[in-house]
């Protein structure tokens, strides 16, 4: 159920007294002093990103930010109104948690399935969406990455189960993606830079940053809902959910001289796992004059089993990285497999109310997401790095603030047959509070706006329409100083997504 914030714990020890190491900085003490850290995160990010590296250039903007904001974090993964399913429900934007008009009463209130005269026998719904993100911040060094795509959204499947041996009890199905997201930002420079020194002069260069995420979420259910009365409802849904999560961080640089000089500096780190969990939804709806209400309370989770794995490769060749005259070789490299999940989500609470006037139907609903304090996900063994000596130890932790959606809809209908809708909702982001897990790349909240119609052709009904969502946030370079390179990148790093959706579904 939950989209979380996914981060990696990044603490340090240190060796003496060295102010020049920070736990979420960038800064790197190149005097000799070395931050000893349980975090290939901290520590790659200081010696990958060392003030001998002096290109002037996109990528070095795109090093810091695969450098400091931990990779796990790319996703939007810590949203929970992102989709909206059904026929008329999505272009409600799902505020029908009070007013449920049709069979995606399975998910948004299952006491409501038990309230509706003719619950379709089958219903699905299809999106087509375009998405863009975009990172920017002016400096001494720009920075502008882009990540545009076209997908289908995730969609929704169900129906009811045609048992008359139920009497008043009804049952139906369903099967959609909860969450779903692709991002790929990344870019390449092949040219001429004054890389290494020495020698003087200029150098042969290759270099790629590339921060990819891949989410994937869906739940499959069987719904019971029974009328108590002839105005209200109750019901249960039971979930199974199944969950993958993939993040990868690539930082490639390499130089050659003419005079036969080389160096390479990699920064590879991914990790991945998927999950089966059961969750419930119990709903309750009631109707009278005009007014329909609607309570539901969605559990958390409960981990059944699933399977991890990481990846580490921290490599540095080439670079005297502490200017005593002698390369500082740098090789750290790890892959742990079928390691344990430990995945979570917090309980909801929705409210949902309408209310008709004439040929005009209001609908309302808000929903609060509890907390989820902060825990591991994925614990690999620590290891020692090959080349530092030093312990390693990066597990994937997870913190989840509360948070309280709410949307309006406004439903106006022509004919019995003819209907047009348009709907406001918010999705507030659910990023901890706690520093070691708000670094974000994605932490906006976002808003979504949604309008169309839905009419009946030869008794199947169907459902077109527009939406659109936007949000933004500013990452701050909050680290002190760091050298001359480091404070040539931008204090500030602009991010900016949009989302148009294209609103197709059908029902009989």
């Amino acid at each position: 159920m939950a989209d979380a914030v996914v981060g990696q714990t990044a603490s340090l020890d240190h060796v003496g007294s060295n102010p020049r190491c920070f736990c979420r900085g960038v800064a790197w003490d190149l005097g000799g002093n070395r931050c000893r850290t349980a975090s290939t995160d901290a520590y790659l990010s200081r010696r990958l990103l060392s003030e001998r590296l002096g290109m002037r250039t996109l990528l070095i903007a795109g090093l810091f930010v695969a450098g400091v904001t931990p990779s796990a974090l790319r996703a939007q993964d810590f949203h929970y109104w992102s989709h909206q399913y059904g026929t008329r429900s999505n272009l409600l934007g799902g505020v029908v948690v009070g007013s449920v008009v049709d069979i995606s009463a399975s998910y948004y209130n299952p006491g409501a399935l038990a309230l509706i005269d003719s619950p379709d026998l089958f219903a699905t719904s299809r999106v087509i969406e375009a998405s863009n993100m975009t990172v920017s911040g002016a400096g001494n060094i720009n920075v502008g990455l882009d990540d545009l795509q076209f997908t289908v959204a995730p969609g929704f499947f169900g129906g009811m189960l045609p048992f008359k041996f139920l009497g008043r009890h009804v049952l139906g199905y369903s099967f959609f993606t909860r969450h779903r997201f692709r991002s790929t930002l990344g870019t390449i420079q092949v040219g001429t830079e004054d890389l290494l020194d020495p020698p003087p002069g200029l150098e042969d260069l290759f270099a790629e940053v590339r921060l990819g995420s891949d989410l994937d979420e869906s739940w499959f259910g069987l719904t019971w809902a029974a009328p108590l009365g002839s105005k209200f409802g109750v019901g249960v849904s039971n979930y199974v959910a199944t969950r993958s999560r993939s993040s990868e961080t690539l930082g490639f640089v390499e130089g050659f001289s003419a005079a036969g000089a080389a160096a390479t500096s990699i920064q590879d780190r991914r990790f991945s796992y998927w999950t089966y969990d059961l969750l419930w939804k119990i709903g309750i709806a009631w109707e009278w004059q005009g007014w329909s209400l609607g309570l539901t309370l969605t559990t958390p989770r409960i981990n059944l089993f699933g399977s991890g794995e990481y990846v580490v490769n921290a490599t540095v060749f080439g670079q005297d990285i502490d200017q005593d005259g002698s390369e500082d070789p740098v090789f750290v490299a790890d892959h742990q497999q079928k390691l344990s999940v430990d995945y979570r989500s917090p309980p909801s609470l929705a409210l949902g109310m309408a209310r008709t006037l004439g040929n005009t139907k209001i609908h309302t609903t808000a929903e609060w997401f509890g907390s989820v304090n902060e825990y591991t996900v994925i614990d690999p063994a620590p290891f020692v790095g090959q080349s530092i000596g030093d312990t390693v130890h990066v597990p994937l932790t997870q913190e989840l603030d509360h948070v309280l959606n709410f949307g309006v809809g406004v439903e106006q209908t022509f004919s019995p047959t003819v209907s047009a809708y348009a709907s406001f909702r918010t999705n507030f982001s659910a990023r901890g509070s706690d520093p070691r897990t708000a670094w974000s790349l994605s932490r906006w909240d976002i808003f979504y706006l949604t309008a169309g119609a839905s009419f009946e052709v030869l008794g199947a009904g169907f459902t077109l329409g527009l939406g659109y969502g936007f949000g933004s946030s500013t990452l701050t370079r909050d680290i002190g100083q760091g050298g001359d390179f480091i404070d040539e990148l931008p204090q500030e790093l602009g991010i900016k997504y949009r989302n148009v959706r294209l609103i197709f579904a059908f029902a009989f």
